[in-house]
């Protein structure tokens, strides 16, 4: 038998220690899946758009989209890019059929979303050699922005950050000693994107 050692290149070393960290947790607690129903359902029947059959329907299949990335990202630390651009669809549909003078607009916020969150992540991983933002979060920041335009943007930002900070200070409480300390951005994202489309941006003044 051949007893020659087989390294594993250095790029490639962060990548494979990523996936066997990843591997022990990729089952989706069901619990947790029906209560993200729950709170995502009760959040769109109680909003405003209830009122309004055909923005109240697109508002559903979103929830059911964001609640599908939120699980995978939890449990794998990846962002489905059939998830997200099913999600960037859907918000042209609704941006076309709601306000289609304005499709322009959120294509370009769009794009500044993605090269804004991709720029942030780079810089992170330059200087910490960890990466802070993947390429996934860029995507879903894009595509979140697609739903909510120019105005929306620090909304998403400030939210997401907020209940990612609020997330991380509880699993240490709950956590003592030595912990998993990787939290996946999506859900908090998603979540952001769900609050700001059914009840607009924050007013600060």
């Amino acid at each position: 038998m051949d007893n020659t050692e087989i390294k594993v290149k250095p790029e490639a070393g962060a990548l494979d220690e990523r996936r066997l960290r990843m591997s022990s947790n990729t089952n989706p607690d069901g619990r947790s899946v029906f209560l993200l129903i729950l709170f995502y359902g009760t959040i769109a029947l109680t909003s405003p758009v209830r009122q309004m059959p055909f923005v109240l329907a697109m508002t559903l299949v979103l929830a059911g989209l964001l609640i599908w990335l939120s699980v995978v990202d939890f449990c794998r630390f990846e962002i489905p890019d059939s998830a997200t651009l099913a999600i960037a669809g859907l918000g042209i549909l609704a941006i076309l059929s709601l306000v289609p003078a304005q499709v322009v607009f959120h294509l370009f916020a769009a794009a500044l979303g993605f090269l804004l969150f991709w720029g942030i992540g780079e810089l992170i991983f330059r200087v910490t050699r960890q990466e802070g933002l993947g390429i996934g979060d860029a995507k879903l920041f894009g595509a979140a922005a697609i739903w909510v335009g120019w105005a929306g943007l620090p909304s998403l930002v400030l939210i997401a950050s907020l209940t990612g900070i609020f997330f991380a200070i509880l699993k240490r409480i709950r956590q003592s000693g030595e912990y998993d300390r990787r939290i996946p951005f999506g859900p908090f994202l998603s979540l952001a994107l769900f609050l700001v489309w059914l009840y607009g941006p924050i007013q600060i003044w």
